[in-house]
């Protein structure tokens, strides 16, 4: 973890935790994020944990941002790593 001004970075900080440990940094985070008003740059290739922490997310491949969507419009993906990366944890039902 690392602090830039008034952003927190936080690189894979969960992916080597027990799920159980997970759940309780995710709250905290959370709730540092809420009282402190806090901004977090979070890195991560888990998609589950991100879409629960972030207001939005952004996509990269090959080091460049191909797409960028809010929390609640992930289903709108555009760009087809993006959509494919999504679609591997989290199906979107299609009206």
């Amino acid at each position: 973890m690392v602090a830039l001004g008034d952003t927190t970075v936080l690189d894979e900080a969960l992916s080597s935790l027990d799920v159980s440990v997970q759940a309780q940094i995710l709250e905290l985070l959370r709730s540092l994020q809420y009282e402190m008003n806090m901004t977090y740059l979070f890195v991560a290739h888990d998609l589950q944990v991100v879409a629960n922490l972030c207001d939005r997310v952004l996509f990269l491949y090959r080091g460049t941002i191909v797409e960028e969507l809010e929390r609640n419009r992930l289903s709108d993906a555009k760009n087809e790593y993006a959509k494919a990366l999504l679609a591997s944890v989290m199906p979107f039902s299609r009206r």
